[in-house]
């Protein structure tokens, strides 16, 4: 039996493709996700007038035009485990002035990213690969909802299971209380 473990992916959309890509790669018969899949952050894309969208992405302010420059600035921003949003200003003031707002709007942004990485799984995945997932210190409640509805995907977290009939292997994503105040 050969099986590959990563964690910590972060909402970076390459990486996570990447390790549904390796269990044909490596031909590997398990896959184990040890936590840590929520990115990091909304980045607000907002609109300004004439089709340009600005950002402060990174340390550096953005103005792009809509198509190309646009699409780069968002998918560099996936890569690095950024959720880019667009929106008007109002709408990125209203964010930044309401916590809740922002909270609810991170845990959407969550929760699309992961059904499209769980899409992405179905269609990828060997049949015969077993997928153990669960969420780590990092994540908010929303990830664990979503990996619920996950087909080909096993949530792990608090679960103790047998992999390819003789190895046990318990799992807990839950961390000791750090100075991040982090969600699990």
């Amino acid at each position: 039996m050969r099986l590959f473990y990563a964690s910590d992916l972060h909402g970076s959309e390459p990486c996570s493709k990447k390790f549904i890509n390796a269990a044909r790669y490596y031909d590997v018969q398990v896959l184990v996700l040890g936590g840590d899949l929520s990115g990091k952050a909304i980045l607000p894309v907002v609109q300004q007038s004439h089709g340009l969208y600005r950002a402060r992405f990174m340390g550096r302010d953005y103005e792009v035009t809509r198509g190309h420059e646009l699409e780069e600035l968002e998918q560099n921003a996936r890569i690095a485990g950024f959720y880019p949003r667009r929106m008007s200003k109002d709408e990125a003031a209203s964010l930044m002035e309401d916590a809740s707002a922002l909270e609810a709007a991170f845990a959407e942004e969550v929760e699309n990213s992961l059904k499209k990485w769980l899409s992405f799984a179905e269609e990828r995945l060997p049949d015969g690969v077993q997928c153990y997932v669960m969420p780590g210190n990092d994540d908010i409640p929303a990830v664990a909802k979503a990996l619920t509805d996950g087909n080909c995907i096993l949530n792990v977290d608090g679960k103790k299971v047998i992999i390819a009939g003789k190895f046990e292997m318990i799992s807990v994503g839950h961390s000791n209380r750090t100075p991040f105040a982090r969600p699990r």
